[in-house]
């Protein structure tokens, strides 16, 4: 499957920039727009089932469907060996990239997110928010009362507005919600140890101070293996929204190696 996809610039070092569950390619569009590399071109992508990719197909979708429909779109623009920014899920998909076609990947950045079992955050807050919604509503406004309601701070609100589309008598949500919500119980108990101690040294790790994504364990054993990992300190999940300039200049300094 072809993901919905956006190229941005004309470099030779091809960037591929994923985003978490339940977003969309535009919400790392901040990085291209900061980074000051001018050898480098990225490609934003929808993930399966998310923005204006496909639905998840009715067979469901495992981690490694979603990776194999990035290879494939990779594929489809000529894209060999890549470097993956990985916000959350993004990142997950990056080492299951990894384990599929090490050779395709060169580097991988994860943001705010660790390759074990995921246990804290806030995602199950939003699915039931997300559940107890209208599949429709006759405009945004009432749509993010209705999230509102279910216990939701506002910024989060705005950014899952972003997946609201109009129709002929309203707005209803872009996605499937019950099909992501299933995906997201099993991508979530994925385990990508192997994957990072496969290659320590082409892998990073940026862990937002207040979030719940990245243990303390988990970040002394991503060190461990020998990642690089840094954290932002005061930034939450959303890492790359909250601190961008922070994130860009982490990415930017191992530019000349990926």
């Amino acid at each position: 499957m072809i993901l919905h996809h956006e190229l941005r610039g004309e470099g030779s070092r091809r960037t591929v920039l994923l985003h978490g569950f339940l977003g969309t390619g535009r919400n790392l569009g901040v990085i291209p727009r900061r980074w000051s590399d001018a050898d480098r071109s990225f490609l934003l992508a929808d993930l399966t089932g998310h923005g204006r990719s496909q639905p998840i197909p009715a067979g469901e979708l495992s981690l490694e469907g979603m990776a194999r429909d990035l290879l494939e779109t990779l594929d489809r623009v000529g894209w060999q060996r890549v470097r993956i920014i990985g916000h959350s899920l993004g990142g997950r998909v990056g080492l299951m990239l990894r384990r599929l076609a090490p050779d395709r990947l060169a580097h991988v950045d994860l943001l705010d997110i660790t390759p074990g079992p995921v246990t804290g955050g806030d995602a199950d807050a939003v699915l039931a928010a997300l559940r107890a919604a209208p599949e429709q509503a006759p405009d945004r406004s009432t749509m993010v009362r209705a999230l509102q309601d279910g216990g939701l701070p506002e910024p989060l609100v705005e950014w899952l507005s972003m997946n609201l589309e109009r129709d002929g008598q309203g707005v209803r949500w872009r996605f499937d919600r019950a099909a992501l919500e299933r995906f997201h119980f099993r991508f979530r108990g994925a385990d990508l140890w192997r994957e990072v101690a496969a290659a320590p040294q082409q892998t990073r790790a940026l862990v937002g101070g207040r979030s719940e994504y990245v243990p303390r364990a988990d970040r002394d054993r991503l060190e461990s293996l020998g990642v690089e990992v840094e954290v932002v300190g005061g930034a939450g999940h959303f890492v790359h929204a909250e601190r961008p300039d922070a994130v860009v200049d982490w990415l930017q300094a191992a530019g000349s190696r990926v």
